[in-house]
């Protein structure tokens, strides 16, 4: 009996974890065709906006992780507008609701 219980469980866990990896997936961004993923570990805080690079101009599927055409992103809608930053080139900013999101070149 206590073998079944710990079966059950053991699925359910293992159920559980399939459910949460299948749901996150990286917001990507492709600008000057070069890949920018989502980067939350990094402070916004040390970086600010300089210059508008442009607007998105497609948005793929949230499940394509290499959006192929420039100005594409598997995240934000057409119109979103994209930024350099003042501190790194290899680091490129949206804002979204007050809130500056970063994105590190791939």
């Amino acid at each position: 009996m206590k073998r079944f219980i710990g079966g059950i469980i053991f699925l359910i866990l293992l159920s559980g974890c399939a459910e949460q990896n299948s749901s996150s997936v990286a917001s990507v961004i492709n600008y000057n065709d070069e890949l920018y993923i989502a980067a939350p570990k990094l402070d916004s805080n040390n970086y600010s906006i300089d210059k508008e690079l442009g607007t998105i101009q497609d948005t793929v599927s949230p499940t394509d992780t290499k959006p192929q055409k420039n100005f594409s992103s598997n995240y934000y809608k057409k119109g979103t507008v994209i930024y350099s930053s003042k501190e790194d080139e290899d680091i490129i900013l949206v804002k979204e609701n007050d809130e500056v999101i970063l994105y590190e070149k791939e």
